[in-house]
């Protein structure tokens, strides 16, 4: 998917994906939820790929709101930045090990709403004018948007497809 270029492109592309994505997690029977599915070096299942996908918008939303407000702040929490990303992965999945299915949705939806409302409220500019905001450096806000959002839902969608295709293979081929 090439990258919005306009506003109304970069809502539509994030309620498109995060449909898609709801879509699919809504046809998940229960057990398919829990059942872990082997992918990037350790067990993960549906509820990881919430917390993976919370965890991203929420370092969204507090850098911006961070920086909107001059407090200077990096995307990631310390010690992470963009170099160190499958660490970061890797750590939010050791953290939320205890985090429920129902609370990682909750997240993930919330903070989904919440970026589509702070996009909604920005004029093009804001978003697609290169270090429009000095915090971003040479690329526009809408581009760490696109992570945070349409990148991470495709990544979601690419998990459950791969569940879906494990799921449906005949039993001896397993």
């Amino acid at each position: 998917m090439m990258r919005p270029q306009t506003r109304q492109d970069l809502l539509y592309a994030a309620r498109t994906e995060y449909d898609r994505f709801e879509a699919l997690l809504g046809e998940l029977p229960y057990e398919g939820k829990r059942t872990v599915l082997s992918t990037e070096g350790h067990g993960m299942n549906m509820r990881d790929v919430l917390v993976r996908l919370a965890a991203w918008q929420k370092c969204y939303l507090d850098w911006t709101k961070a920086n909107f407000a001059d407090e200077q702040r990096g995307f990631f929490p310390q010690p992470f930045n963009w170099q160190s990303v499958p660490r970061f992965n890797r750590a939010v999945w050791a953290a939320n090990q205890k985090t429920s299915f129902a609370a990682a949705k909750r997240a993930f939806e919330t903070q989904h709403v919440m970026i589509v409302q702070q996009v909604e409220d920005m004029i093009k500019e804001q978003l697609f004018v290169p270090g429009f905001y000095p915090w971003t450096g040479k690329r526009p806000l809408a581009d760490y948007t696109f992570e945070a959002t349409i990148a991470r839902y495709q990544w979601a969608n690419r998990q459950l497809a791969k569940y879906e295709k494990a799921t449906k293979q005949p039993q001896e081929s397993r």
